[in-house]
């Protein structure tokens, strides 16, 4: 079946039974869950509860899956929490990008006005590329009710086979990459020059032929995101990880931290500034 892992593939699976809970809330499984587990939110949010069932346990535990791959599509936008859901086509979260405190604004549905994007409302609480993203988004009536779309299907489907390789951490350098991009134009670095260890993504990106389904997406933000500035300013290269082991180690750094990391010279951490050291002497 292809599947090396046993453990991420009944992880995935039972992601599957969340997924069903979440577009089916009517189910009778799906009413039984929520009177016992998650009467007041929902089944993303919900604590695991005193003396929960094996089954509750499993799904618990599976559901982290949903949450890093999928994204609302808004349509009333009652539902969704502008700065703690995932909402943007982007995936990046809008909390740590708010300009100002608006203690009346928490739901997307604030950010409309008679069915369309408040842009002055959206232009003074977000900076300039964020509600440049917002406002691209399109509405579909308020008559629509919000729903979770998975990201790695163009229709938005969950399948087993996808979350095993969000489990597997096989879209993590596809991701980082369209957010490094998105992160060097909020700081107007120029030129930039793009490393990935993940052949795949770098083939996908630079040859049309190498992008399917469940890669066409983040593929095609990131073609855009490189044409925006001419060829010399932007480039993607494969580079093997073991020949770009200080930046690899920064990256592994900096994903235990919430913020972004700024180190002056004299205060660069020393598991790394080994790295760099050992690194300068091999190159010489």
């Amino acid at each position: 079946m292809g599947f090396r892992n046993l453990s991420a593939f009944n992880k995935a699976l039972l992601a599957k039974q969340v997924w069903r809970i979440i577009q089916n809330l009517d189910s009778l499984v799906a009413r039984i869950l929520k009177a016992r587990y998650f009467r007041h939110s929902d089944i993303l949010a919900a604590p695991l509860g005193r003396k929960p069932s094996f089954i509750w346990r499993s799904m618990v535990c599976s559901r982290d899956i949903i949450t890093k791959a999928s994204v609302w599509k808004i349509g009333r936008g009652n539902k969704i929490d502008i700065f703690r859901d995932v909402w943007l086509p982007s995936r990046r979260k809008c909390f740590s990008f708010v300009h100002h405190s608006f203690p009346s604004v928490c739901k997307v549905e604030d950010l409309l006005l008679e069915g369309n994007w408040n842009e002055s409302l959206v232009s003074s609480l977000f900076p300039h590329f964020i509600a440049k993203e917002i406002l691209q988004i399109p509405l579909p009536g308020s008559d629509k009710e919000d729903e979770r779309y998975w990201c790695f299907d163009e229709k938005g489907k969950y399948s087993v086979r996808e979350g095993y390789k969000v489990e597997m951490g096989f879209y993590n350098s596809q991701v980082n990459q369209s957010e490094g991009l998105a992160h060097c134009d909020e700081l107007k670095q120029t030129p930039v020059q793009i490393f990935s260890d993940s052949l795949l993504a770098v083939q996908a990106v630079t040859d049309t032929n190498k992008s399917s389904g469940y890669t066409r997406s983040w593929a095609n933000d990131i073609r855009v995101a490189l044409s925006e500035a001419s060829a010399t300013t932007r480039q993607l290269y494969h580079m093997r990880r073991s020949a770009n082991i200080v930046a690899h180690a920064i990256a592994s750094f900096a994903s235990f931290s919430s913020s972004p990391l700024l180190w002056k010279v004299d205060a660069f951490p020393s598991c790394l500034k080994d790295l760099v050291c050992n690194d300068t002497l091999l190159s010489t």
